[in-house]
């Protein structure tokens, strides 16, 4: 179930019902809640997603592009990145930590944009949030909704530019962070960070070539 709810996080994660939702503790960084944040961010891609031209193979594209975008403002791909390597980050050099930011992030976006055809209602139900002590973090929690069974899945944001990002997804307890991090640190402990950049470069193609052959 952990595989299967995780290829629909960074889509379904806007599809937020709020009717269960808690207020909110204030924040002294951003002008705006973690679920204010995503309020609006469901809300555009909820009208994308039901549009004729999403839809329409013409116009598919251009609309994919435009969720694309939503998803990128939303997560902070560099955080989540950089903490997937966690101390053998010092290891990379300039020149790589900037490959595999690029290589890592290109992976996580085809791997959002492959999930929009497979999404059929399910739901992620707002339960609350939990804030850090100094406010500049929080995990805002909710429960995956598949038909009629849920799955607590949290996500942990912080402020980035002055609005709330998602830095990392905790489904059903476990980190998709710690998860990546373990399966790179196997790597790395045999193979250079080049090696491991090539083969993020790799599944994020086969990716690619996956959505193209739709």
């Amino acid at each position: 179930m952990l595989k299967f709810i995780s290829t629909f996080v960074f889509s379904l994660f806007l599809f937020v019902d709020i009717s269960y939702a808690a207020p909110a503790s204030p924040s002294t960084t951003s002008s705006t809640t973690p679920k204010e944040r995503v309020e609006v961010a469901s809300a555009k891609i909820m009208t994308l997603l039901a549009s004729k031209e999403f839809k329409n193979p013409q116009t598919k594209a251009q609309t994919i592009e435009k969720l694309e975008n939503e998803v990128m403002n939303f997560f902070d791909f560099e955080a989540f990145s950089v903490r997937t390597i966690g101390p053998n980050w010092r290891k990379f050099s300039p020149a790589q930590k900037t490959a595999f930011k690029d290589a890592f992030t290109e992976l996580l976006r085809n791997t959002y944009i492959d999930t929009l055809d497979s999404y059929d209602g399910q739901k992620l139900v707002y339960a609350g949030e939990i804030f850090s002590k100094d406010k500049k973090k929080v995990e805002v929690k909710t429960l995956f909704r598949n038909g009629a069974n849920d799955y607590p899945v949290n996500f942990r944001m912080l402020v980035n530019n002055g609005e709330w990002v998602v830095y990392d997804v905790i489904i059903e307890g476990i980190s998709m962070i710690k998860n990546y991090r373990e399966q790179f640190r196997g790597i790395l402990a045999s193979s250079t960070p080049d090696e491991l950049i090539k083969r993020i470069k790799v599944k994020a193609t086969e990716k690619k070539e996956k959505m193209h052959s739709k």
